[in-house]
């Protein structure tokens, strides 16, 4: 549920799954997630200005 809110991008979605069915289970993926994609989209956007020159 957390994952397919959007938990891994954004607390919002996260936030209301949570407060919708009275459980902390969405915000499971949320850390390692957001950690994650944060660098992967700085290592993606390096490569991509790099080879786009």
């Amino acid at each position: 549920m957390g994952g397919v809110a959007g938990s891994r991008s954004h607390s919002g979605p996260a936030r209301e799954a949570s407060k919708e069915i009275d459980s902390s289970v969405p915000w499971v993926g949320f850390p390692v997630g957001y950690a994650i994609s944060g660098v992967l989209y700085t290592v993606f956007g390096y490569f991509a200005m790099v080879l786009s020159q």
